[in-house]
């Protein structure tokens, strides 16, 4: 039996893919080109909404966006609906999300307390970040990181 390949799905926010040095840019990516070299890399796709949480519910459902109600960014994506993370989990895939998912609706607290909606989506694994930005009251793993070194303060937007 073939070893079943690993599967690393990059989800970046305003990241257009023809700034890689892979896509012909002269940037100098070369982490991105060696994933790409041994993986997959899509030339032309387009998105079922222009909004960020409305797109990655699509991704992540295989619906669009009148079918998952995920019609704006203060709207939360329905975790128990169709979620292709949940599909790769029950065949046999370790599933993490490290980073801004962006699939629910941030406010105060801390993202460790949303990992059971991260669950529900098919995520074994959990390391959810707020935004780069550190919010009074909007804590994640990097306000935690920051808060150790002493420079939280620093970072914080009020």
């Amino acid at each position: 039996m073939a070893e079943r390949p690993n599967i690393i799905f990059f989800l970046p926010d305003q990241h257009r893919g023809d700034t890689m040095g892979c896509a012909g840019n002269p940037a100098v990516t070369p982490n991105l080109d060696r994933l790409a070299s041994e993986g997959v890399q899509f030339g032309q796709c387009s998105t079922n909404s222009p909004l960020c949480m409305p797109a990655r519910a699509s991704l992540m459902s295989g619906r669009y966006v009148n079918e998952h109600g995920t019609w704006a960014n203060n709207i939360a994506s329905d975790s128990l609906g169709p979620s292709h993370v949940r599909n790769i989990r029950d065949s046999g895939y370790h599933t993490a999300v490290v980073g801004k998912l962006h699939l629910q609706t941030y406010g105060r607290g801390h993202t460790r307390e949303r990992i059971p909606n991260l669950t529900n989506w098919g995520f074994e694994y959990t390391h959810e970040l707020q935004d780069v930005i550190c919010y009074v009251g909007c804590e994640c793993y990097y306000s935690d990181f920051l808060r150790e070194k002493n420079i939280l303060q620093v970072a914080r937007v009020y």
